[in-house]
């Protein structure tokens, strides 16, 4: 290992919702076996969740924002906010943004996703479409919604091809259409949802119960038409130009969407500071992993969250298929356990065992199964919206 006659360092990559949380469950875990140190570019926690109510002003960036200097401090975690430039899993250690070589004995990766709004012409907040993945699009969306209300438009909201987080999209819709009913400006706003799913309610997981009945009825009783198998070519100021695919992969029609106000989840890919490794990343750069969570290639490397490539769930619909034959994954929690020593997995350390033990604990807790953490994520703006509907927020 890297750190020999010294205590193991576990560095987690990420301080986001899945990276947070980890380093917190680890270092009570393993106390004063192991340093934990967390990695992170500035040191603020937002709460992704959020950004869409922050959109509207139903949030502030305030009330959804952590300072976690302190925290970790109080925690005995060390604290780096200059972010990861590289990692180097044959040398066991991570290059900071600074040029500061970090070594490791154990390193989680919870970075979440790269954007890639570069993938189509014209789209993302740098062009002409907005964007709730960061609470910083999500403050410039603002802006732009509040302009648009004052001379309202038609609105495209959705997911492109090649997203993998579709719940967001749906709830983003429902809070559109929420909030230009209180603004008394929603008849004159037509509404298109726009998606790469097989069919509405799809969201990644082929479905959740009936989210397809549930979704669809939700989206005819507000007046919001969509298309399916949908792939988003280019967008232009005020157009966007998708072409609808049939299930054999063929051309079923082209539309030109005309908005004043647009939002679509972007695809994903593997941030850059962890692309380009044989037996660690899968072309799009997301990080592969056993059941353990533990990269087969490198078994002192773990990953969760998005940044994780795992295999969709039922038929994705040709749109994505089109796009790339890639896997990648999300709503999935770390089990630590790893091999020392080439012994096998049950071979391990005592750090090794209050790692996997405790986030063993945590994953059943908190989140039951990986498809049923998903599907709560997926479905919780719709419960949101309604409840804000019914006077419940």
């Amino acid at each position: 290992m890297a750190n020999t006659g010294q205590k193991p360092r576990i560095v987690v990559l990420g301080a986001g919702l899945g990276g947070t949380i980890a380093a917190f469950e680890i270092k009570e875990a393993v106390g004063n076996k192991a340093d934990v140190t967390v990695v992170n570019k500035g040191d603020t926690f937002h709460f992704v969740p959020s950004n869409p109510w922050v959109t509207v002003k139903w949030r502030t960036r305030e009330a959804i924002e952590v300072n976690l200097t302190h925290i970790f401090r109080r925690k005995g975690i060390e604290f780096f906010t200059c972010g990861a430039k590289a990692i180097h899993p044959k040398d066991n250690k991570v290059t900071l943004s600074t040029e500061m070589e970090l070594f490791y004995d154990y390193l989680v990766i919870a970075t979440g996703p790269e954007l890639a709004f570069d993938e189509i012409e014209g789209f993302g907040p740098e062009h002409f479409t907005q964007s709730v993945c960061h609470v910083d699009h999500a403050l410039a969306a603002s802006d732009v919604f509040e302009a648009f209300v004052r001379d309202p438009k038609p609105i495209v909201v959705g997911a492109v091809q090649g997203a993998s987080c579709f719940g967001p999209a749906y709830e983003f819709a429902l809070i559109l259409d929420t909030e230009l009913r209180k603004r008394k400006v929603r008849d004159k706003v037509p509404m298109t949802f726009v998606t790469s799913e097989p069919y509405v309610g799809h969201l990644g997981l082929d479905g959740v119960g009936d989210t397809k009945g549930l979704l669809e009825s939700e989206l005819r009783q507000r007046h919001i038409k969509w298309i399916t198998n949908a792939r988003v070519e280019k967008v232009e100021a005020g157009l966007v130009h998708v072409e609808e695919v049939n299930e054999d992969g063929s051309t079923k029609g082209h539309h030109q969407l005309p908005f004043g106000f647009s939002m679509m989840l972007p695809a994903f890919r593997g941030v850059e500071a962890v692309r380009g490794h044989e037996g660690l990343t899968n072309p799009r750069g997301f990080i592969l992993v056993d059941k353990h969570q533990r990269n087969p290639t490198y078994p002192n490397i773990f990953a969760l969250g998005v940044c994780v490539a795992i295999a969709p769930t039922g038929a994705c619909g040709c749109a994505q298929d089109r796009l790339h034959d890639r896997v990648h994954g999300h709503g999935h929690r770390a089990q630590l356990q790893t091999n020392t020593g080439g012994q096998g997995p049950d071979a391990r350390s005592d750090v090794e065992c209050h790692l996997s033990g405790r986030l063993r604990r945590w994953r059943r807790g908190l989140f039951c199964s990986a498809a049923d953490s998903t599907a709560q994520h997926q479905l919780v703006g719709i419960r949101q919206v309604g409840a804000s509907r019914q006077g419940g927020l």
